[in-house]
């Protein structure tokens, strides 16, 4: 990818006071277990000593753009309370990389309009997120089919 970033560290490596930017302009992500890349094709991080500001932050799979915005607060190298904002469109395959072992297969997209608050280790989303032509198939025992279809229709 291509990236330009200017930041300075002071302090105890185990609380250093971090300041600067991080400005992408192409990044290519594979996280481990996943079957796609993520591509971040633009997104500017400030560092300043006791948070990170997002802004502008595009990340799409496939075909499905989400753009993410706001402050998360840092203590030392440790993320604090958050305040997000993720807006667009997300692939229902991303269900794959922390459900591997209990999602086969996931297609279709979930249309995202939310705001993350609380902390990293305990998120707390609000908003709206609609899935549009989701199918999930559960990972199940041999011989035993099973597939889920959102959204649900009403019989």
């Amino acid at each position: 990818g291509e990236a330009r970033i200017d930041v300075h560290m002071t302090g105890p490596p185990a609380a250093p006071a971090i300041s600067g930017s991080l400005e992408i302009f192409t990044a290519i992500l594979l996280p481990r277990d996943a079957d796609k890349p993520i591509y971040v094709p633009q997104g500017v991080f400030a560092f300043f000593p006791d948070g990170i500001s997002i802004r502008d932050l595009l990340i799409q799979v496939d075909d499905a753009v989400a753009r993410v915005e706001g402050v998360i607060a840092m203590r030392g190298l440790t993320p604090g309370d958050l305040d997000l904002t993720i807006v667009g469109d997300l692939p229902a395959a991303v269900l794959q990389v922390p459900l591997r072992e209990q999602v086969s297969t996931a297609v279709g997209a979930f249309g995202l309009d939310l705001r993350v608050t609380g902390t990293a280790s305990d998120p707390h989303p609000t908003g709206v997120i609609r899935p549009r032509n989701v199918e999930i198939v559960p990972r199940a025992e041999p011989g035993l089919r099973v597939r889920v279809t959102l959204p649900l229709s009403h019989a």
